[in-house]
């Protein structure tokens, strides 16, 4: 979880294959009308997140396994709650942790994707991380972080 640009779906697409666990890209499920909406500049709300959520969920139903490695965002308690619900299943959230300046440098950088830039500082206002998150320095190599990751989830 965190920010655009913070890494999540490397960071969880690469643990996920190495842990041989389905992984679900959050951003796959999103509406047109809410890639639409980020495209231009407007930030989502939780209103505008409920069908991207409806859609998150029945991705998950799909499988069975005991773990599966899902990159979104999850910004808002809303946002938390129902993937908790919806999952049937434990739900553990890794906050990765990225100071503003490098992860607008890598928005910068950044080519093909719907969410400009200019949207980075309404997700960071509207993050409100979980108490109990596993908050991981993801300004790290990858290798390293995802290596954190995975111990502190093995125990």
């Amino acid at each position: 979880m965190g920010p655009s640009g913070c890494g999540k779906s490397t960071i969880a697409g690469r643990a996920a294959k190495q842990r041989g666990e389905p992984y679900i890209e959050g951003d796959d499920h999103h509406p047109p009308e809410n890639r639409a909406k980020m495209a231009s500049g407007r930030p989502l709300t939780d209103e505008d997140r409920v069908i991207w959520l409806d859609n998150l969920q029945r991705e998950v139903a799909k499988t069975n396994a005991d773990c599966i490695w899902l990159a979104c965002s999850a910004l808002t308690p809303f946002v938390q709650m129902r993937l908790q619900q919806d999952a049937q299943r434990t739900v553990r959230f890794v906050l990765l942790d990225v100071p503003v300046s490098m992860l607008e440098q890598r928005l910068r950088e950044r080519s093909e994707h719907f969410m400009p830039p200019e949207l980075l500082q309404s997700q960071i206002d509207a993050l409100v991380p979980p108490e109990n998150a596993l908050r991981v320095d993801a300004s790290r190599p990858q290798a390293e972080v995802i290596k954190h990751i995975l111990q502190l989830l093995d125990h």
